[in-house]
């Protein structure tokens, strides 16, 4: 322990004992030993630590010598952190000044944004509804280019011509109006508006002055008209003038005036067809009169016995009085306006009349008609003025047919009858109706005559006449072999009583007037009260003959005559003013009163014979209408 204690680290406690021995001084023993062991490796490990410590503390010795000198950097880098914190701390309230502006002008941004999508929504529905506006207007609306290159173009456009928009873009005005031929162009030989000179034609050749070019060199709009094919259209080119000196678009504005104008003439000639409706009836008042008398003395000579010689002249006489008379109903018929009124109708009668119109204009031009008329047809519930209408129509356009392919023609009309309904058919052996044609003859305002020589009315007025009263019309039709129309109409039940109640009693059914009955005869004309009073006075009857109604009227307030016939129209006083006198002086002579007239189709006449109820004979007229009449009013 001394040794040890004096340093002697090596210093040991002999023993044999081992480390399991179990008394004390060999436990002792070994403890000692061990501690000194320990105490040596604490001692090594001591030294290493040392010197494990004095390597250190050179390093930190040399590390402190390294983090003084970067202290010295740091405190300089810290200084210039300083100094950029600084700037950095102005930068920061800079930007954050930006910041804040950046923030009010993204409000406002998105204020702007809202702002414009709200304008492009109005746009787009501003757009829309003039787009919409735009393809629903039925004119053509197109946008060209200085060569009349189409770049926009309408729905009602491209409809026109049974294509797209797409395909009629990229095409010039020439192409789409199939103007082949610069000297085909119709618009060389039209008056233009806008004050150009005859001489300065306007053409849709893009070589010459057309509307649209010269739309564009003036700057100011241009207008014309013009016919392409069988159509009439109005031109309107109206350039953009607005950001260019010299324009290179222009609106055109197309506008199909064919109905406008069609309808324009339509009016002309109706005008004029009421003026020669009036000339007509004046003068075919005037021909009714001496025409009577003509019927009535040559019917007059053939009730006397007279040689055989005589009775054919009286015949002829007669016979072409009677042509004459249905000349003049037919040319009344034709010539004023009449209101639909259904009646019981003879359609075979109804051509017939309709034929002799044509008949001398057929024959003349070498036109042979055949007229086929089933004699067993039924009568139907029609409008006479307006299946007549329809047959002159198909009559005309028969006509026309013939005369087309040139050279002797025949037409043929036949009527017929079963299940019900009546078949009427026009055949013509004329030039025929293209194919491509057919389906739109009965358009109203569609034709293939030349501009002048048709309407384009006859057929579709035809067509509705037919329709309204519930029958078919159909064209059935070759090119170079003619052309048949057949057209269909339906039967009453009714009908069959019409052909009772139609016809009158013959001459010899008539009973003789009883001796002493007395007449009164009112009239202008001679020659009519000069017959009229001969008839009766055959039949037994005592005649008074007057011409002025104030002398009958002198004569009515002496005599109460059984039979009074006056006519409509007189000088001084009328057929009417006379009927209110006479019902005035003698109330119960009044309804015995009978009427002859050459004006009873006209409204005036027509309103006043349904207020009084009076009977009234058309001139003219026959011995066996008269009698008739005068046997109806006296029962």
């Amino acid at each position: 322990a001394r040794a040890f204690a004096g340093g002697d680290l090596n210093a040991r406690v002999e023993t044999k004992a081992g480390e399991n021995s179990k008394d004390e001084v060999s436990v002792l023993t070994i403890t000692f030993n061990k501690m000194i062991e320990e105490l040596v490796q604490k001692g090594a490990e001591k030294e290493g630590y040392l010197s494990n410590l004095e390597e250190k503390n050179k390093e930190l010795n040399g590390l402190n010598s390294k983090l003084t000198g970067a202290k010295e950097e740091i405190e300089v880098a810290f200084e210039e952190l300083q100094s950029q914190s600084e700037e950095i701390q102005s930068t920061s309230e800079e930007l954050r000044l930006l910041n804040e502006d950046m923030e009010r002008k993204n409000a406002e941004i998105v204020e702007a944004n809202r702002t414009i999508k709200k304008d492009e929504d109005e746009l787009k529905n501003a757009r829309d509804k003039l787009r919409l506006i735009y393809d629903t207007i039925k004119d053509y609306v197109l946008l060209t280019d200085k060569e009349l290159i189409v770049l926009e173009a309408n729905k009602g456009f491209a409809e026109s011509l049974r294509t797209t928009e797409s395909y009629v873009i990229g095409k010039t005005l020439c192409h789409l109006f199939d103007i082949k031929d610069p000297a085909d162009c119709p618009a060389r030989s039209l008056m233009v508006s806008d004050d150009i000179a005859d001489s300065d034609a306007i053409c849709l050749d893009p070589s010459s002055n057309c509307p649209v070019k010269r739309s564009l060199r003036s700057g100011s709009p241009v207008s014309l008209e013009m016919n392409v094919g069988n159509r009439i259209l109005e031109w309107h080119s109206y350039p953009l003038s607005e950001h260019a000196l010299f324009p290179e678009m222009a609106v055109v504005y197309i506008r199909d005036i064919t109905e406008q104008r069609m309808l324009m003439q339509r009016l002309i000639r109706s005008d004029k067809l009421s003026s020669i409706g009036e000339l007509v009836s004046g003068v075919a008042h005037e021909l009714n009169n001496p025409l009577t008398s003509i019927m009535g003395y040559s019917e007059l000579l053939l009730m006397d016995n007279i040689n055989e010689a005589s009775k054919k002249k009286a015949e002829t006489i007669h016979e072409s009085s009677q042509r004459c008379k249905r000349i003049v109903e037919n040319l009344l018929t034709f010539s004023r306006s009449q209101k639909p009124e259904k009646t019981y109708q003879d359609i075979n009668r109804l051509i017939a009349g309709t034929f002799e119109l044509k008949a001398y204009r057929l024959d003349v031009e070498d036109i042979e008609t055949k007229l086929d008329l089933d004699e067993t047809m039924p009568m139907i519930v029609a409008d006479g003025h307006q299946l007549q209408q329809v047959f002159l129509n198909l009559l005309n356009n028969a006509q026309q047919a013939v005369q087309e392919k040139g050279g002797p023609g025949t037409i043929t009309i036949r009527t017929g009858y079963r299940n019900n309904r009546v078949f009427i058919t026009f055949a013509d052996s004329g030039a025929g109706i293209p194919e491509n044609i057919i389906p739109r003859i009965f358009d109203p305002f569609f034709t293939t005559k030349e501009v002048g020589k048709g309407t384009g009315l006859g057929l579709s007025i035809s067509y509705g006449i037919i329709k309204e009263h519930g029958g078919d019309i159909q064209v059935m039709s070759k090119r170079g072999a003619g052309t048949s129309f057949l057209i269909e109409l339906p039967v009453t039940t009714l009908a069959e009583k019409a052909v009772m109640t139609i016809s009158g009693p013959d001459i010899e059914d008539i009973p003789p007037a009883s001796a002493g009955l007395k007449a009164l005869l009112l009239d202008d004309e001679p020659l009519i009260l000069d017959f009229v009073k001969e008839v009766l006075l055959d039949s037994g009857y005592s005649v008074d003959a007057v011409s002025e109604g104030q002398k009958a009227l002198e004569m009515l307030g002496k005599t109460d005559y059984d039979i009074i016939i006056s006519d409509m129209k007189m000088p001084g006083m009328s057929g009417r003013q006379f009927y209110l006198e006479a019902k005035r002086l003698r109330p119960e002579s009044a309804g015995r009163i009978i009427f002859i007239s050459g004006d009873t189709a006209s409204k005036e006449t027509q309103d006043f014979l349904k207020d009084t109820g009076n009977q009234c004979i058309q001139k003219p007229f026959t011995i066996q209408k008269l009698k008739e009449v005068i046997s109806k009013v006296l029962g």
